[in-house]
């Protein structure tokens, strides 16, 4: 069996107390990294792994596409992650994550179409989101 350290590194991260201050994240960021939480480990909503990440100290988060937005059912909010949401949806979540002191700043794994119409569409949204990373399989 391999050993995989950034694996051990999440894996700790997600075991850990909840932190009373942030963690010490000066390292990371001499060195220009963004620490940050792939909300798929998390196998709950938007909101929700954005208040883990919180709850960690970690200022980034990575959002996977079909990831259910919030619990609120049938309400304002409700629906997924991805380049169908409303322009109140991504205001929604920025606000959320804004208010939670986290950044989103990824998404994926997440499909480009060869058709540059919807390549663009998925392009577009990004930017909406400020998303400055996608992680894809480009068909």
């Amino acid at each position: 069996m391999r050993f995989f350290p950034l694996a051990a590194l999440a894996l700790s991260l997600l075991a850990a107390p909840v932190f009373a201050e942030s963690p010490d994240t000066s390292g990371a960021e001499k060195l220009g990294w963004k620490l940050t939480l792939q909300s798929w480990t998390t196998h709950g909503t938007v909101e929700s792994s954005i208040d883990i990440a919180k709850k960690l100290g970690l200022h980034y988060i990575e959002i996977y596409p079909g990831q259910e937005l919030s619990k609120n059912g049938g309400k304002k909010g409700s629906g997924k992650w991805g380049p169908e949401m409303t322009d109140e949806q991504i205001k929604q979540m920025l606000d959320y994550a804004k208010a939670a002191d986290v950044k989103i700043i990824d998404t994926g794994v997440i499909g480009i179409s060869s058709q540059e119409d919807q390549a663009r569409k998925t392009f577009e949204w990004a930017k909406k989101c400020g998303i400055t990373e996608i992680v894809s399989e480009p068909e």
